[in-house]
């Protein structure tokens, strides 16, 4: 069986990602170290909430989306790659695959 992905808007893209409870998206730890811990999931956060997806989106061999999104605040840069893709529901289910503080 063939997968035809849906390619979705930017608009409509950033809507579910931000509508998105991030308790359910990120991973309880990106850090062996409390304090970079700490930072990097408020950094994360706050770029899911209003930061810029960067690119094209990618479609994966699942008919997944991989966006970029990226957020420069105090001299403070985050990248984040987020996966977007439907449950056998057909619900829209966002996933942060990947965090950096550089380019990609």
């Amino acid at each position: 069986m063939a997968v035809v992905p849906f390619k979705l808007s930017k608009e409509s893209a950033l809507k579910i990602i931000r509508d998105t409870d991030t308790r359910h998206i990120l991973p309880n730890r990106f850090a062996e170290d409390k304090w970079p811990h700490v930072v990097l999931r408020r950094q994360v956060i706050r770029c899911l909430d209003d930061g810029e997806m960067t690119g094209k989106p990618v479609p994966t061999e699942l008919g997944h989306w991989e966006y970029q999104m990226e957020r420069i605040d105090s001299g403070q840069e985050i990248y984040i790659t987020v996966v977007l893709y439907q449950n056998e529901k057909q619900e829209w289910n966002v996933f942060v695959k990947e965090v950096s503080n550089g380019h990609y």
